[in-house]
């Protein structure tokens, strides 16, 4: 008699973890995407300092900044045109001249 849940040859895979059924993976596509977001990040950071050291708009930045949740999730608290500052400092000096260029 045969048994009615399962046949012999077939695998159960129900205690399996995902992790583990997972074979190989699409490196390439979560590599891109990674540099995408940094891509993304660093585009962010640039157009923050210009705004808030060739306009003085930091209230229409922290504005933004807490729509978007950036006030929650950012890693360091403080953000004022001191810090925005300090990190243009850090700057190269050719992107320091494109941050400030005016038209």
């Amino acid at each position: 008699m045969k048994s009615q849940t399962r046949s012999n040859n077939r695998k159960n895979r129900k205690n399996v973890s995902i992790k583990r059924r997972k074979v190989g993976g699409n490196w390439i596509t979560s590599s891109l995407l990674a540099a995408d977001r940094i891509r993304s990040n660093k585009y962010e950071h640039w157009l923050e300092q210009r705004l808030v050291l060739v306009y003085n708009d930091i209230k229409f930045v922290l504005k933004v900044r807490e729509l978007f949740g950036y006030d929650k999730t950012a890693l360091s608290d403080a953000f004022d045109k001191n810090s925005v500052k300090k990190d243009f400092d850090s700057r190269e000096a050719k992107d320091q001249k494109i941050i400030m260029q005016k038209k």
